[in-house]
């Protein structure tokens, strides 16, 4: 019985192996035919990059922003004298100067001198004091012939007479109380408020006009993420009628009250923007002007798809021309898609990467 096992145990593995043998044939003679009877590519079927033709243009990109503008907070001109308006002279935003007319009350004129003692009294001949030094301030600024001593005497008392004479005021030497009014700086910019108006009442030491002593600020607030998106040393430019004020970014501090960053503009010397033309600008604010931040410059040149660029890890650049040699390109400026360079020409072709034609 071992010996029939044996038998029928050696028929198995003969079969097997034959079976075995089989198969590799089969697979070779596949493998050869399949080798054999494949016809070589042809070069024509390859696909054929896609091409690009070089144009001549400019790239460049700006953000729209919000420019808040606002003056520093203002003096009160105060009315030395109860009573009626009769005519306001000066409009918001206009800057006065010694000697200008800002309003009448009871058809009495006021002028504004430069002056940090207020207006208490009369001031005739022989009355000394400060305020008379005031007086005698304009009078000289006026160009009247005057000594500034403090003290009304006959020469001061002329060149009185002489400036009343010339604004319409009884020639008498004496100045009302209320003729004059101090303020400690001039020239300014002055701001009449809504309620002053003529036919209003007044009362002595009530605020008739607000004057403004300082500069206007510019400032941009932005969110944590625009900060992200707008780089701190664009320029930024602000149209204001035929033309464009250009600043940018002096000083950058924490919006607190809004969680986002608040940024100063002003001009290359640290000056306001608006330069000689801040007195076109609405007074007191603030007031939102429309302005833009250039994140990239405006470049012009030949104009290629980022997507044909490549690059090297030396950072040098180049272009495939249509030829398939490389050729050696500067990269200007980028945006949207597209960048400026030196190195092609307009009209050339260029292959793109990652595209292929039909």
């Amino acid at each position: 019985m071992i010996a029939a096992a044996d038998s029928r145990s050696h028929r198995y593995r003969a079969v097997i192996g034959w079976l075995v043998l089989v198969l590799l044939v089969g697979a070779a003679a596949f493998w050869a035919g399949t080798t054999v009877s494949r016809p070589e590519a042809d070069p024509l079927d390859r696909p054929t990059p896609s091409l690009y033709t070089v144009v001549a243009g400019e790239v460049g990109r700006s953000v729209d922003v919000s420019v808040t503008v606002a003056w520093p907070s203002g003096r009160p001109v105060v009315s030395p004298a109860a009573g009626t308006v009769t005519t306001i002279d000066v409009r918001s935003g206009d800057t006065i100067k010694a000697g200008d007319r800002l309003l009448s009350v009871d058809l009495q004129p006021s002028f504004v001198a430069v002056g940090s003692v207020p207006v208490f009294r009369d001031i005739g001949p022989g009355v000394r004091g400060a305020d008379v030094e005031q007086l005698q301030r304009m009078l000289g600024t006026l160009g009247y012939q005057v000594k500034v001593s403090g003290v009304q005497d006959a020469a001061s008392v002329a060149a009185t007479k002489q400036w009343q004479k010339d604004v319409g005021l009884p020639s008498n030497g004496v100045v009302r109380r209320g003729q004059v009014t101090f303020t400690p700086v001039l020239p300014v910019r002055v701001v009449v408020p809504d309620q002053v108006i003529v036919g209003s009442q007044v009362s002595a030491g009530s605020t008739v006009a607000t004057v403004v002593t300082g500069d206007p600020t510019f400032t941009i607030a932005l969110s944590q993420q625009q900060t992200s998106l707008i780089p701190q040393d664009g320029r930024v430019l602000i149209p204001h009628g035929s033309v464009t004020w250009e600043g940018h970014v002096a000083k950058s501090a924490q919006d607190h009250e809004n969680g986002g960053v608040l940024w100063t503009v002003t001009d290359t010397s640290g000056k306001p923007v608006c330069g000689n033309d801040c007195g076109s600008l609405p007074v007191p604010g603030p007031t939102s002007v429309p302005a833009s931040v250039v994140v990239v410059p405006p470049t012009k040149g030949p104009l290629v798809p980022v997507a044909s660029i490549l690059s090297a890890a030396d950072g040098s650049t180049a272009v495939v021309l249509a030829d398939g040699t490389q050729r050696a390109i500067t990269v200007l400026a980028t945006s949207g898609g597209l960048s400026a360079v030196r190195g092609v020409d307009p009209g050339q072709q260029i292959q793109l990467f990652g595209e292929t034609g039909s």
